[in-house]
């Protein structure tokens, strides 16, 4: 008996017949994102009904790392669909190399790193070149994503666990285009900024890295120029700290207070002046600057620059009018500190000007006594200091000599260095003005 035609046998439901909702209940039954793909790759109709389902997934239990992926990827059709799958733009997720930060914070941390993939450091060139290289290269694939998370609701003024808002990133990386994009999308350029206790303006940040045009931009989209951090200083402080004649003059035109004091009450010419700038120095004169301005020990500018040990800086304040017999809160003049550095110059510029050798602190001591231990009591004493017995017989003369010499060549140095050598001068200087061993 055969079979008038070919049949072929039934087998069942195979699984291209399953309904959807049996697919579904299968997906449920695994556990894992990786199970769950698997079995989206069986065929077409698998991957269109489970491939919305694993994003929901990976949104639901795991912090939407498709999303952090695509966001590094530059994979804007995954960022997309996670998206679409509720994945939240501000929620902080797991990232590879950042931590925990939202999708909208790893695009902008992770943008360096994009454009460093495509453009090599050449040779002979020193790091830092190559980052402002780096950070002046536009980067539209990273632009595009950016604009994405915007539109999907991201803040762009949020500040991750870090403590940095993106506009701080951008800053940072010294990039240009970045910061245009967040301006252009209505980002607060004063936003303060958190670094561990520590607060920062993002001027301070755009001074730090030396980028006139960064600033600019930043003060014509409302940044103060007198914002301040945890110590109280100001962007101009930052400026004279970097030593930057062009951002300090764009401060200064822009309004910046050349009398704001830090917490220790220095105002941007007394840090001139501890740095012996003596272009800052002129430039800040110029500019307005209180030249008997004090800080919290009463010290004006020309102490601080006495201390410094800088005769060009000493002398130009000099010829500014500073007051050489000024005194600070312990009734010294800017000789004493003078005399107890190691620059003979700058004794003699103050010298030169009608210091008085004689004046006496709060204690009694003359600048001479201070400056037995420095080396400069031989011209203190040339230029009529006088050499009190009872303040200076041989027990203080002994001690200061004993103390020298141990350190400098008993417990010290090994013989014939060049601070063994000093040390051993100035004590040779005590004897030789005192006539006691």
């Amino acid at each position: 008996m055969g079979f008038s035609q070919k049949t072929r046998p039934d087998y069942g439901m195979t699984l291209d017949d399953l309904p959807t909702e049996m697919v579904l209940s299968i997906a449920d039954q695994l556990d894992s994102q990786r199970d769950i793909n698997s079995l989206s790759q069986i065929n077409r109709r698998f991957n269109n009904i489970l491939t919305p389902y694993l994003y929901r997934y990976n949104v639901r239990y795991c912090e939407s790392s498709a999303l952090s992926w695509a966001v590094t990827a530059l994979n804007l059709e995954t960022a997309k669909q996670a998206l679409d799958a509720g994945a939240d733009v501000n929620a902080p997720g797991r990232t590879r190399f950042f931590g925990r930060l939202s999708a909208f914070h790893l695009a902008a941390e992770s943008r360096r790193n994009i454009k460093r993939r495509s453009i090599k450091m050449k040779k002979g060139e020193s790091q830092g070149n190559y980052d402002k290289r780096v950070g002046k290269a536009p980067c539209k694939a990273n632009d595009s994503m950016l604009k994405l998370l915007l539109e999907r609701g991201a803040d762009i003024n949020s500040i991750s666990m870090y403590g940095w808002s993106a506009l701080a990133v951008a800053v940072r990386q010294r990039d240009p285009h970045l910061a245009r994009l967040l301006v252009a999308n209505g980002v607060d350029a004063d936003k303060s900024e958190r670094h561990g206790r520590w607060y920062y303006a993002i001027m301070h940040d755009a001074v730090e890295n030396f980028d006139q045009n960064l600033i600019r931009m930043l003060i014509e989209k409302g940044a103060s120029v007198h914002s301040r951090d945890e110590t109280r200083c100001t962007p101009l402080h930052r400026a004279i700290d970097r030593r930057s004649k062009g951002v300090i003059r764009l401060l200064v035109e822009s309004g910046a207070d050349v009398e704001a004091r830090q917490i220790s009450g220095l105002t941007p010419l007394h840090l001139a002046a501890e740095y012996g700038q003596a272009e800052l120095i002129q430039q800040l004169i110029e500019c307005g600057a209180d030249i008997g301005a004090r800080d919290e020990r009463g010290e004006t500018a020309l102490h601080v620059a006495a201390r410094s040990l800088s005769p060009e800086a000493i002398r130009l304040l000099i010829e500014y009018g500073a007051d050489i017999e000024s005194r600070d809160d312990a009734e010294r003049t800017p000789l004493y500190y003078a005399g107890w550095g190691y620059s003979t110059e700058s004794v003699r510029v103050l010298l030169e000007n009608g210091a008085d050798v004689k004046a006496r602190d709060i204690f009694g001591k003359g600048p001479i006594h201070y400056a037995f231990a420095f080396g400069n009591a031989k011209l203190l004493v040339e230029n009529g200091a006088e050499i009190d017995p009872d303040c200076y017989h041989t027990a203080a003369l002994k001690k200061h000599a004993a103390e020298y010499h141990s350190r400098g060549i008993s417990g010290g140095p090994a013989t014939g260095s060049r601070r063994s050598t000093r040390l051993a001068k100035r004590q040779c200087t005590v004897h030789a003005l005192t006539g006691h061993r």
